[in-house]
């Protein structure tokens, strides 16, 4: 089932799926919410305001789902020559 992440609570993940379901995820792995914003996980217990998963993949945004365009991107940041040494 996929989910997107919400927020970091102490040791775990708050997440919710497309339905409004929340889950919690332990931080055994350090996820950037902002470059990964949803992940596959496998449930592994309900309770009644939320269920236990397991993380199965990290699912990284596409270049699409960004908002800014290349022209926009460089725009703030400058032509830059990156990995030129």
């Amino acid at each position: 089932m996929n989910f997107k992440i919400k927020m970091a609570l102490g040791n775990f993940y708050h997440l919710e799926d497309e339905f409004g379901f929340t889950a919690m995820l332990k931080r055994d792995m350090v996820i950037n919410a902002a470059l990964t914003p949803m992940v596959r996980c496998r449930i592994l217990k309900f309770h009644q305001k939320y269920m236990d998963v397991q993380l199965v993949e990290v699912l990284g945004a596409d270049k699409t789902e960004f908002s800014l365009s290349e022209k926009e991107f460089y725009d703030i940041i400058g032509e830059e020559n990156w990995n030129t040494q």
